[in-house]
């Protein structure tokens, strides 16, 4: 949402705020610094010459983590995202970054749940999938259930859940071996060429995080005689292996909120070292 020069908020509103110039030699703006301010129960909180900016809790502490990283690299010191967004979620009182997003977002299902009434697919509760074999982990509806994979489909795939409650949805899980010299969006690329030669189609990528590392989302769909095939496919790596959640439906509209959530509560599993208890 963005708010006008000039205007005013109602008193208790958040605001973030974004200051920004243009850039003569180009349309592009230039990001200067962020400020954060709230309006206080007496004074409306005043716009000046600026944008600003509404952001949920979470977007606001990744825009925190990208302030934090320009900070550091003006000092000449390099900071990964991903230590950015750990080190926001300590300074918050957080844990670590996966229990702050764990917290948010259970606190904005509270805040927004009486507007989803209205959804159509049954999705009354999670429950924790973890896999010992291949070490991650993650919440899934709980009226979905776990198959063995389907190596016709493709050798790297580990497991499988379906639900053919409200439509048809799958969630794939895929890993395979990567190498971590390269980039993410490498690994994409090749993954449309494939998936472009089986007939997939209208394929968008976005860059997102889950838990503090770093992710790619896939979008891309493809006709069938019942209506569009839709997919979305997040990819995460750790060291020398990339991990797939390949999340299909035919009812992509009422899904999509459910596969981002799915998707943000995975989490790679630490090797156990030798002797110790499972």
């Amino acid at each position: 949402m963005t708010v006008l020069p000039g205007s005013r908020l109602p008193p208790g509103s958040t605001v973030f705020a974004v200051l920004a110039k243009n850039d003569d030699r180009s349309s592009d703006v230039n990001l200067k610094h962020l400020v954060r301010g709230r309006a206080n129960g007496t004074t409306p909180y005043a716009i000046a010459s600026y944008k600003e900016v509404i952001m949920s809790p979470i977007d606001a502490l990744k825009s925190e983590a990208v302030a934090l990283r320009a900070k550091e690299k003006a000092l000449g010191r390099v900071l990964k995202h991903c230590d950015a967004l750990e080190q926001v979620a300590k300074k918050h009182g957080y844990a670590n970054w996966r229990a702050c997003c764990a917290i948010l977002d259970a606190a904005s299902q509270k805040v927004t749940s009486p507007a989803t009434d209205n959804v159509q697919v049954n999705v009354s509760g999670m429950k924790l999938y973890k896999s010992s074999e291949w070490k991650f982990a993650l919440d899934i509806p709980e009226r979905w259930n776990a198959f063995p994979p389907v190596l016709t489909n493709s050798p790297y795939e580990v497991t499988r859940f379906a639900s053919h409650e409200d439509g048809v949805h799958v969630l794939i899980i895929f890993r395979l071996p990567y190498d971590p010299k390269k980039k993410l969006k490498g690994y994409s690329e090749k993954a449309q060429r494939r998936l472009a030669s089986t007939g997939f189609g209208n394929f968008v990528t976005a860059e997102t995080t889950i838990g503090s590392k770093e992710a790619l989302i896939l979008d891309f769909d493809k006709p069938q005689e019942d209506g569009m095939w839709s997919c979305r496919h997040y990819s995460v790596a750790e060291g020398t292996l990339v991990f797939t959640l390949g999340f299909g439906t035919n009812k992509k509209a009422e899904m999509l909120e459910l596969f981002d959530r799915v998707a943000k509560s995975f989490e790679i599993l630490a090797e156990l070292p030798p002797g110790s208890n499972p």
